[in-house]
């Protein structure tokens, strides 16, 4: 008899603590951080393009390729000489999901110097409560020279 007592109450306390509400653990909307958070699935990214620009090499000229530079296909030519002679990011737009090469060719004296970068620009998705927050990803390009 005692026996059955104990697996009596023992089934009673299972129950109750396995039906017990959990909105504890559940988020509400003030839990959720949607600071950073972009519900609109993107199909292009803005390159942000880093250039350097001096007095010896003022108009450097980038080619943008598609796929590894040994096998790339030619996308496009940015002439910076159109830009003001200030800026030192171009930003530049492309589909999503693809390997990008970029080359900077400067120009100084009788020397042409280039600089390449290349990144798999792609676009990742996480889940903030009940929603999809989107981001892409290896949008920085930096063409910049390095100063010895």
């Amino acid at each position: 008899m005692k026996r059955a007592v104990y697996i009596l109450i023992l089934g009673l306390l299972f129950v109750n603590i396995s039906c017990q509400n959990n909105s504890s653990v559940l988020k509400s909307d003030e839990d959720c951080n949607y600071y950073n958070c972009d519900g609109n699935e993107p199909f292009f990214a803005v390159l942000e393009i880093k250039i350097s620009r001096t007095s010896e090499t003022p108009n450097p000229i980038i080619y943008v390729l598609e796929g590894n530079f040994e096998q790339a296909n030619y996308i496009d030519t940015i002439e910076t000489s159109f830009f003001d002679s200030n800026i030192s990011e171009i930003t530049y737009t492309v589909p999503l999901n693809h390997n990008y090469t970029l080359l900077a060719e400067y120009f100084r004296a009788n020397d042409t110097i280039a600089v390449l970068d290349k990144q798999f620009v792609h676009k990742k998705v996480r889940t903030v409560c009940d929603s999809l927050c989107w981001k892409v990803h290896n949008t920085d390009f930096d063409l910049r020279l390095m100063v010895k």
